[in-house]
């Protein structure tokens, strides 16, 4: 069990191209000594409106544990599209690799996500 606290923002550059960044803190409760302790998350995304429907974006940020942040973060490298299906709602999907250019770095470990956005 924890919490975690932070901010969500978005940043435009244009009408067809936005920075979000969601910079967050993580505190452990319980289980500390096995793992659920307190982490730094700082994610960004690059997105492109290429149409009213299509926008892809790729990603990146800096992630790890406060306790030898320097012997154990990660830099992902991602990178999806979202679709607009209807107003408020989108779905997509993201290839992403966790720790591409962190500490013991590795391009073997892979994510692909499906993604639903849904504004009301």
């Amino acid at each position: 069990m924890g919490v975690q606290a932070g901010i969500l923002g978005r940043a435009n550059f244009s009408r067809k191209v936005a920075l979000f960044y969601d910079p967050s803190l993580y505190f452990g409760f319980n289980h500390r000594d096995i793992g659920n302790g307190d982490e730094l998350h700082v994610p960004i995304w690059f997105y492109f409106q290429v149409t009213r429907i299509v926008a892809p974006f790729v990603g990146t940020g800096l992630h790890g544990p406060l306790q030898n942040f320097s012997d154990h973060f990660t830099i992902p490298l991602e990178g999806g599209v979202l679709f607009s299906v209807a107003r408020g709602i989108h779905l997509g999907g993201m290839l992403r690799f966790p720790n591409a250019l962190g500490k013991n770095n590795t391009l073997d470990w892979r994510e692909l996500t499906f993604l639903g956005q849904f504004r009301f």
